[in-house]
């Protein structure tokens, strides 16, 4: 076995696998290796890849924790068996994607976390699990954690965070550390059920400030008016 290490993805072996130890470096050169423990972190920095990880790898499901950058996609497979998938956290950035693929069965060993980091309608991550084959929740809890940016957000619609409609039994979350900032113009509701977590959002129209002194001026004049 490796020391535990930081791995970045190079996708040198062109395969786009994640078992391949020709697509990882550590340190700028390939250690013959690649994240298979539950102390090694995967670094997946912004790009257009979609990488494969499947049961069938010797050492699926370990490891730490994982940076997936925006534009790529994270396939998690359990190819022609069931199996566990077993990390802390993976933070995506961007509109980076996570996908669950399986006609069999994928479970979570133990409690991890998502972080969605800073984050907007249009560009956020997604953790996709509504596989063909069956989730098990296995009665872990999934922390969802990041920051929602309002600043430009307009018209109204809904952020869909995690969906996994076929899950066996209902997920526990724990979203104390999504920050959703609601003002006088922007309304935010978290909808969570025991298989989806989403923000539904509105922007309000609210008079700008010189038209709300011409309506005051108005009903002032009427006002003399009515006096006269």
């Amino acid at each position: 076995m490796a020391h535990a290490a930081d791995y970045t993805w190079t996708g040198n072996a062109g395969d786009n696998m994640w078992d391949n130890s020709n697509n990882w470096a550590v340190g700028g050169e390939p250690n013959g290796y690649y994240p298979q423990s539950g102390s090694d972190n995967a670094i997946i920095n912004d790009g257009n890849y979609q990488i494969t990880w499947s049961s069938e790898d010797v050492y699926f499901g370990a490891s730490n924790e994982i940076y997936l950058g925006s534009g790529n996609t994270l396939l998690i497979t359990t190819g022609s068996g069931a199996a566990d998938i077993n990390f802390s956290a993976i933070h995506l950035s961007g509109d980076a994607t996570v996908e669950l693929s399986s006609t069999n069965a994928i479970g979570y060993k133990k409690d991890f976390t998502i972080d969605y980091g800073t984050f907007t309608a249009d560009s956020h991550g997604f953790f996709d699990a509504t596989l063909d084959g069956t989730l098990w929740s296995n009665g872990h809890t999934l922390t969802l954690v990041g920051e929602l940016n309002t600043s430009n957000l307009t018209g109204s619609g809904t952020i869909l965070l995690y969906d996994a409609s076929s899950a066996e039994g209902g997920i526990n979350w724990n979203t104390d550390g999504l920050i959703l900032t609601e003002s006088e113009t922007v309304q935010l509701d978290l909808v969570t059920t025991g298989t989806s977590v989403a923000i539904n959002y509105e922007v309000l129209n609210v008079p700008e400030a010189s038209s709300v002194l011409l309506s005051v001026l108005g009903l002032g004049v009427l006002g003399l008016r009515r006096r006269r």
